[in-house]
Parts: C-alpha cells; sequence; structure tokens
C-alpha cells in the first residue's frame, strides 16, 4: 500500500508528548479493556494518568522510546509502540507494579502476549478522523523496517476477535495468523509477518551523497524522516539500504531539504537543523542520541558528563560506544561530545575520523589539537 501524501513525517516520539499519545493508546486498547485494567474502584481517568507516567519513562511498555508518532499538519494523528518481545516481562514489570500500588489489582499472572524472535506491535492507533488514509500501513511498514533493522525475522500482534476490520486490514497487508493469546481478560488473534521475506522492499527510500569541506556524506531518507548522514569511508556501521526501491517525490524533497541544511551549517548560515529523523537503535542509544541534540552549536560536552545526566555514573565507554553508532553524523552532533583531557575519539576510527572531529569544531569555533 504506497504511503499516503500527506502524512508529514514518522518521526520517534518525545517525552512531552504524554498527553497526546495516552488517548490514542486507549483508543486501541478500547474502553472496556482499560477499564478492566483499573478494576470497577476507578475510571478511564486513573488508567490515562498512569499511561502517562509510563510513556516519560524510559524503560516500560509504553515508553516513549517503543514510540513511533505520525504527524500530519503538525498534528498528531498516529502512534506505534513496539518493541523486542524477548523484553516484554522486563518492560512490562513497571506497569504491573503501578497497577498493584495504584489500583490494588494483582496481574503479575498475566500470561505473556509475545516472545523473543518478534518485534512486538503493543498499539497501532490512528486518529478516527485520518482512518483510511495509508497512516497504519506507513506504521506498520516502519515498524517492519525497525525489525528488519534490528535483525528480528518478525513482526507480530494482538487483534480482537470480533474487531473484524482490523484483521481484514492486517492481512490484506500481509499478517497471517499464528495462534490465540490472551490479553486484558479476553482472547486476541496472534497475527505475524515475517521480515524481510514478505516484505522484500519495506519503505521507498532515497540517497545522494554530499561533498563538504571536510569529506563527503552520504544521505539516506526514506517518505518521512533522515535515516542516516554518514562520512563515506569512515563509518564502520553496516548500510542496511538493500532494500531500495524507486523513490516518491516526497523522498527526493526531504533528501533535498537535508542536503540544502547541511550546505547552509557548513557555509556557516545555519546552526540548528529542523528535519525529522528516524532513528534505530537500543533503548540507551537511543538515550544518548537525544542527550547529544541538547548540545548547542560551540559547546561541548564530556563523555562522563552525558552519562550522568543519563543516570549513568562511570558509564563514559558505554556513552562513547552509543555514539560510535549515531547514524546521523553532523546533525546530531556526536563530534561535541569530548574527553576529560582530549578531544576523543569519532565514529570508533583512528586520525582520519578525529580530523573530521576536529574540523567540525574548529568550524564551530572549538579549537582541539586532532592528536
Amino acid at each position: 500500500m504506497p504511503f499516503a501524501q500527506h502524512i508529514c513525517c514518522v518521526r520517534p516520539a518525545q517525552p512531552s508528548e504524554a498527553a497526546l499519545v495516552a488517548p490514542l493508546i486507549m483508543e486501541a486498547m478500547g474502553a472496556d479493556c482499560c477499564q478492566w485494567f483499573v478494576g470497577p474502584n476507578h475510571t478511564l481517568a486513573d488508567f490515562r494518568l498512569a499511561l502517562e507516567t509510563l510513556f516519560a519513562c524510559r524503560s516500560t511498555q509504553y515508553s516513549y522510546l517503543n514510540t513511533l508518532c505520525a504527524y500530519a499538519d503538525g498534528e498528531l494523528v498516529g502512534v506505534l509502540i513496539a518493541y523486542d518481545g524477548g523484553r516484554l516481562r522486563q518492560l512490562r514489570r513497571p506497569f504491573l507494579q503501578l497497577a498493584r500500588e495504584r489500583w490494588q489489582r494483582n496481574l503479575f499472572d498475566m500470561p505473556d502476549e509475545t516472545s523473543a524472535g518478534e518485534l512486538y506491535i503493543d498499539t497501532l492507533a490512528v486518529r478516527s478522523d485520518f482512518r483510511r488514509k495509508g497512516i497504519a500501513a506507513s506504521l506498520v511498514k516502519a515498524a517492519a523496517e525497525h525489525a528488519f533493522r534490528l535483525r528480528l525475522p518478525r513482526i507480530g500482534l494482538l487483534v480482537d476477535n470480533d474487531n473484524f476490520a482490523a484483521q481484514r486490514f492486517y492481512r490484506r497487508i500481509g499478517l497471517k495468523e499464528l495462534g490465540v493469546n490472551m490479553w486484558g481478560g479476553k482472547p486476541m488473534k496472534h497475527l505475524v509477518l515475517n521480515v524481510p521475506a514478505e516484505i522484500p522492499c519495506i519503505v521507498p527510500i532515497a540517497t545522494a551523497q554530499l561533498s563538504t569541506p571536510l569529506g563527503v556524506l552520504s544521505l539516506c531518507v526514506d517518505n518521512h524522516a533522515l535515516l542516516a548522514c554518514r562520512w563515506q569511508g569512515l563509518n564502520a556501521q553496516p548500510d542496511d539500504t538493500s532494500t531500495v526501491v524507486a523513490p516518491s517525490s516526497n523522498a527526493q524533497q526531504l533528501l533535498a531539504e537535508a542536503c540544502a541544511q547541511l550546505s547552509a551549517y557548513f557555509n556557516g548560515t545555519l546552526r540548528t537543523f529542523n528535519l525529522p529523523l528516524r532513528l534505530y537503535g537500543t533503548p540507551f542509544q537511543q538515550q544518548v542520541w537525544n542527550g547529544l541534540l541538547d548540545i548547542p552549536f560551540g559547546s561541548t560536552a564530556t563523555y562522563g558528563h552525558l552519562a550522568a545526566q543519563l543516570g549513568r555514573e562511570g558509564g563514559s565507554r558505554a556513552v562513547a560506544q552509543a555514539a560510535k553508532w549515531n547514524p546521523v553524523d553532523v546533525i546530531i552532533p556526536c563530534h561535541r561530545l569530548v574527553g576529560k583531557y582530549s578531544v576523543g575519539g569519532y565514529c570508533g576510527t583512528d586520525s582520519m575520523g578525529v580530523d573530521i572531529k576536529t574540523g567540525l569544531l574548529a568550524h564551530e569555533g572549538l579549537f582541539f589539537p586532532s592528536k
């Protein structure tokens, strides 16, 4: 199913979107299911507040780190929450603890609705006035691409036995029934889609190379967001763009805008980028990358300082490793992350990478010896 032209972007969620995302999660669950979770002595408003709390946390099933948001005309119109099924019990525990503390509900004996080996789509919701416009299909395709990049062999989800419209939709885009699981107090169909066997071309993408004073950048976009911006010949990260198909006009326009903003940065006329990003990585990697975005032009932070900000005292090496796998060089400014007594490394490489790093810092008015 082609992507709808009016979707502005599909991008990772931010903690500040909790109040916008929670109602869509509840719409996907259904009022009866939400009420079952809180029990007879509490209200749907209580459930919504719980979702907002969980969404703003890092290690929960409903965390913003597991959420993709679809925006059209500046408004949130759809969400998808997905995570590695092998992490279900770890991610679900905060919800179960909250249910016991706030609603006096002991749900710790809930059966597992997913398992290792699949990217589990916990929630898929599209605002009612934006349905049948391709948004749900776009979000599912984004989940399939995420699973492909994480090397998970399939995506999976549960759908109500009585929701025949949803079942028809999922089957139309290729999902097949695997079995029946219990969830929210009722039986649900477990539907799966193998990746990439049943999705040979996951999303249309476009690529380009941009010459800069410090080398050549390779860019990759899909219809809605920048996926990668890497120094040619520098990054050791594997390139998972083998699913290239003919790029759409949306992808071409986004690619042109990304190149224009990068050119303006190197020309000295732009300091802050304004591009939709779709970042794939572990929860900790995404925390580090989001932290890097908070370091302003012409400033630096040490690995240790960022680790402390993320609640990982002594985690300098872990931060450095996450920065090494930053998929969007320059725009996510890992070059602004330095050692306590030296400029540090860059992209996990030797002198060539450090030379680019010191060049970027010098461009921003900061001078470090490259060796």
